[in-house]
């Protein structure tokens, strides 16, 4: 079963999405969000499967969620504007 999920679940479904997402949305803005993989899997292993991630678990995806916060919260320079000359 466990194959079964892995192979087809998951695989199937998070390609569609992803792709979907890169459809719609630049790289740039979307892969940031694959830095979530290893927060979703502590936090999936400890509410599902009861484990206790150690102290050095939580301060990693602690410093994980604030890049991203930072990477998604910064100010966008707008690329398609012409640059202005220096003086």
């Amino acid at each position: 079963m466990a194959v079964c999920y892995v192979a087809i679940a998951s695989t199937v479904l998070g390609y569609s999405l992803w792709g979907a997402l890169l459809a719609r949305h630049p790289a740039s803005a979307v892969t940031p969000f694959a830095l979530l993989i290893p927060v979703v899997g502590l936090s999936v292993a400890w509410v599902m499967l009861g484990e206790r991630p150690a102290m050095a678990d939580w301060i990693g995806a602690a410093i994980i969620l604030t890049g991203l916060a930072i990477i998604q919260t910064r100010p966008r320079r707008d690329r398609s504007a012409p640059r202005r000359a220096g003086p």
